[in-house]
């Protein structure tokens, strides 16, 4: 609250939006910059990359230094069946223009893996469809999935329930948000 009630009058240091996996990383404040009010985590539980358009329309009120997105886990897990490449890359790409206007700085994860063969093709196809989009907005791009799932299955190491990263799966998406920083 205190941290949004800052941004609001100040900006922010980082804003996070996303789906669960961003939301199940909860503060990152703390872990980044030692502050509990510099970062806020906007990411809920189940939405798709067309609902996380809202996050961004709300972050840009805090005005980012930098604005990270992880989106696309639910548009294939929790509606597998109906799942269009199509339609999710003009979602991502209304996504990638909402956030280029919140913030100047944005960093985008890439879908991480699950624990579930039955996803990887469509992570996959989602994922080259993310990297095309970022690359033609010079956005940089986070790929857990190198290390998470080398063999494309979640590893449990990673995540207590093949879906969601555990302590150290954030642990390591800290370690590579702060690479991007120190090297932009």
């Amino acid at each position: 609250m205190v941290g949004q009630w800052k941004g609001e009058i100040f900006g922010l240091e980082n804003i996070f939006c996303g789906d669960n996996i961003t939301a199940a990383g909860r503060s990152w404040s703390m872990r980044m910059t030692g502050t509990p009010f510099n970062s806020i985590n906007l990411g809920a539980d189940g939405l798709r990359a067309k609902q996380i358009r809202l996050q961004l329309i709300k972050a840009k009120r805090y005005s980012p230094k930098n604005l990270f997105i992880l989106a696309g886990t639910n548009d294939i897990l929790g509606h597998r069946e109906d799942f269009n490449l199509t339609s999710f890359s003009e979602d991502y790409r209304e996504l990638v223009t909402i956030a280029l206007n919140a913030s100047k700085n944005v960093i985008v994860t890439l879908i991480p893996y699950t624990s579930k063969e039955i996803h990887i093709p469509d992570i996959i196809a989602a994922n080259k469809a993310i990297v095309e989009i970022c690359d033609e907005n010079i956005i940089s791009v986070i790929d857990l999935n190198e290390v998470i799932a080398p063999e494309g299955i979640l590893l449990k190491d990673y995540s207590n329930d093949g879906l969601h990263l555990n302590k150290k799966g954030n642990q390591l998406w800290l370690e590579r948000v702060d690479f991007i920083l120190d090297n932009q």
